[in-house]
């Protein structure tokens, strides 16, 4: 699940921005959050990427306190 990446990301630093695209790509490419992550992932900046990825936490009903460890991590960069 794409939520997966995402926690083990922003709580472990385990975090590849190529691998999540292809994953995203790959295994989700029917899913309109996951498109969206991909397209801020493949020419979008740090903020749309947040955006998407807090739209995709909000629509599935996650804890919304992911947000805030989102929105203080950079997707762009291999952690």
């Amino acid at each position: 699940m794409i939520i997966d990446w995402v926690l083990d990301a922003v709580d472990f630093g385990d975090y590849n921005p190529k691998e999540f695209y292809d994953y995203l790509t790959e295994y989700y490419s029917k899913s309109d959050y996951s498109r969206a992550v991909a397209r801020a992932l493949d020419s979008g900046t740090n903020d749309e990427i947040q955006d998407a990825i807090c739209q995709y936490i909000d629509a599935n009903g996650f804890n919304a306190d992911i947000k805030i460890k989102v929105k203080s991590f950079d997707w762009l960069k291999r952690a």
